[in-house]
């Protein structure tokens, strides 16, 4: 049982470890798909106890897990500051070219 559950765990780094390559490759689509299925292998992982001789592991596995999602969300936050300010001088854009326009 407690290979299978080891099993389970690795793919749960893997999926955690994926999401954050998407995010560092800004392929925000990707993102809720994968993150969906985290969830799921999570709450299937969590739904019986955590035997004694893995606890250790899977407490440094969801250290690194946390340090992993942190690092997704402060991408997630640089990009959207990133695009906002591509729309604001977008925005800047089209109101020059109209007061250009409404001046001609």
């Amino acid at each position: 049982m407690t290979n299978i559950r080891l099993k389970s765990w690795n793919e749960i780094e893997a999926l955690s470890q994926q999401l954050y390559e998407l995010a560092h490759e800004e392929q925000w689509e990707e993102l809720p798909k994968l993150e969906s299925i985290r969830r799921q292998k999570l709450e299937i992982f969590f739904s019986e106890p955590v035997p004694v001789e893995m606890a250790s592991e899977i407490a440094e596995g969801i250290r690194n897990i946390q340090k992993l999602d942190a690092e997704v969300i402060l991408l997630a936050q640089q990009s959207q500051l990133r695009i906002s300010a591509h729309l604001n001088e977008i925005t800047k854009g089209k109101q020059v070219i109209e007061a250009y326009s409404n001046n001609s």
